[in-house]
């Protein structure tokens, strides 16, 4: 009988050593020590570089380069950077992660010499340059290729693409079967131009630009302009909802196939002012010439044929144009590759959203915007240093703002020194600017641009930002 206890004592105790041995054990298996060294190219230790897994989660190398972070076992992108240097990133996937026995992970980075800053004032006298200029061609539409340019192009009935250095010297020239109207670059790395009715996918290797195959311009809206960007393992997608202006992202398993949806941003600000201004309209409409045979309201709140039709005054046609802006615009929502990460820009929020590689969910941080009219107009994101800028266009002063993703606030703010007219189809690339825009409201040929932008001490919405001329 006096045993028992004894008994009962000794199995509580192994009992407990067991769940402790099993949690110590799970606790192993969730987790994992990622470690290594930082360096430069010649194998000198970096002390204090930045190696981080998000803007919030992270350590610095110790005084020989070396660095030690622990973190969950799941898919992630880490990034080493260092002042003077170009960050480096290394992605680890599931399958990485099950070929790893323990929990024990080398990664060593190696940091180039950084010649991608963004340039400062330093840079002011450096003059714009006409990357294409003609008289007898309309500029449709452009992008750009490495260190190329492929220009779509319309001289008469003909349009074409020209794939062209930035000195303007011509390496191919693709004729269209169509009349081409969109340029796009699809999440695969293939480009497509649409018309009217048909589109067109084609390639661009060797300085060459190679045609792979005609579909209809409805497969182009639908399945190539909804497509944000990729990774080895997910497609990403954003599909607009014009009857209640929410954007929907959503991630693609490449080889699975399950969809994953990552946020959806709902404007409902614009959805009421969409529904005031379509009352105005209805309203004017019948003061002016009342109800006739043209006069036809589908469900959806849109009109059934021309809408311009009905602009029988100045004040009407104003308005229309007014409303089919807020309906037909998509939600000022975005999508980013930075640091192997990709972020979701929701700017009803205003807050980015982090997921791995994996589409995981990791941090969100929420951005602090200076209180001026039209400053979330678009996000850019410059494609050599993948820096996120939000444009800045109140009244003709049109600025950059770089947003820290790191503490979500705007620093150093830069613009264009030169002054344009209606710039468009912007595209940021080493620091630089490249866009179409008229050197008067008066010329109808546009041209392509490219210059750099010059960093600004101070904000100051009070000055024209856009030129000075």
């Amino acid at each position: 009988m006096k045993r028992k206890p004894d008994t009962m004592r000794k199995f509580l105790l192994f009992t407990t050593l067991l769940f402790s041995i099993s949690l110590m054990s799970q606790t192993s298996l969730d987790s994992i020590i990622v470690s290594g060294m930082v360096v430069d190219e010649s194998g000198q230790s970096l002390i204090g570089a930045n190696v981080s897994l998000s803007p919030f989660e992270g350590t610095i190398s110790d005084e020989t380069g070396n660095y030690s972070l622990k973190i969950p076992r799941r898919p992630f992108a880490l990034t080493a950077s260092y002042i003077g240097y170009e960050s480096l990133t290394q992605k680890i996937y599931f399958e990485d992660l099950q070929k790893l026995k323990g929990n024990q992970l080398k990664l060593h980075f190696t940091l180039p010499t950084s010649s991608t800053d963004l340039p400062t004032a330093e840079v002011t006298a450096q003059k714009i340059q006409t990357l294409h200029e003609n008289t007898r061609q309309i500029i449709r539409d452009f992008d750009l290729v490495e260190n190329l340019l492929i220009v779509l192009l319309q001289e008469r009935k003909t349009s074409f693409l020209s794939l062209q250095t930035e000195d303007g010297e011509v390496l191919d020239t693709l004729i269209l079967p169509f009349k081409g109207l969109k340029l796009h670059k699809g999440c695969t790395g293939a480009y497509h131009v649409a018309g009217d009715f048909k589109a067109l996918e084609l390639n661009i290797e060797n300085q060459k630009i190679r045609a792979i195959k005609t579909y209809f311009a409805e497969d182009f809206e639908a399945s190539v302009l909804p497509c944000q960007f990729s990774s080895p393992d997910y497609i990403i997608y954003k599909q607009h909802l014009e009857r209640n202006n929410r954007s929907i992202y959503f991630a693609i398993d490449r080889y699975l196939g399950d969809r994953t949806i990552l946020k959806e941003v709902f404007d409902q600000s614009k959805t009421d002012a969409a529904r005031q201004y379509y009352r105005e309209i209805i309203n004017d409409y019948y003061l002016a010439v009342g109800s006739d045979r043209y006069f036809n309201i589908i469900e959806d709140g849109r009109w059934n044929g021309d809408l311009m039709d009905l602009a029988v005054t100045n004040d009407l046609m104003v308005k229309i144009w007014y409303y089919e802006r807020i309906v037909l615009n998509p939600v000022s929502s975005f999508s980013f590759q930075q640091n192997g990460n990709t972020l979701v820009f929701d700017h009803t929020n205003d807050s980015l959203y982090f997921f791995s590689p994996s589409m995981l969910p990791l941090s969100k941080i929420a951005i602090e915007y200076p209180k001026e009219e039209n400053f979330k107009d678009d996000l850019y994101q410059d494609q050599t240093t993948q820096k996120i800028f939000s444009k800045c266009d109140r009244k003709g002063q049109l600025s950059f703002h770089e947003i820290n993703v790191k503490t979500g606030t705007t620093k150093s703010i830069y613009s264009l020194e030169n002054r344009f007219y209606f710039p468009t189809e912007i595209k940021l690339k080493d620091g630089a600017a490249y866009f179409i825009a008229q050197t008067s409201p008066s010329n109808p040929y546009r041209q392509i641009y490219k210059q750099y932008l010059v960093k600004a001490e101070t904000p100051d919405f009070g000055r024209t930002v856009l030129g000075s001329n």
